[in-house]
């Protein structure tokens, strides 16, 4: 698996931050990940006590199939991979 693209969001002026991108998977499918990061008291990102990425089949998006179980794939599956980008791409922001 590899994330061929990420970038970040956020939900309006305040809003929580998260990131967006796509993963390419063992099976060649493009997966579509949403994944709101957790901070610890000093404002650094952390691996996390519970999973917080989403994933769905962007080409079943496209189809606009967005139902359960049609296309849900399971978050911590993919979490740790996408966590570990975006910290790397954080520490080579700084």
């Amino acid at each position: 698996m590899k994330i061929s693209k990420i970038d970040f969001h956020r939900n309006g002026v305040c809003g929580e931050g998260f990131y967006v991108g796509l993963i390419k998977d063992e099976d060649k499918s493009n997966k579509l990940f949403v994944h709101f990061p957790e901070y610890d008291k000093d404002g650094y990102m952390k691996k996390g006590d519970y999973v917080r990425t989403a994933i769905l089949d962007a080409d079943l998006v496209g189809k606009h199939v967005t139902e359960d179980w049609e296309n849900s794939w399971r978050g911590d599956h993919y979490h740790d991979l996408v966590v570990d980008k975006v910290m790397k791409d954080e520490k080579e922001d700084e």
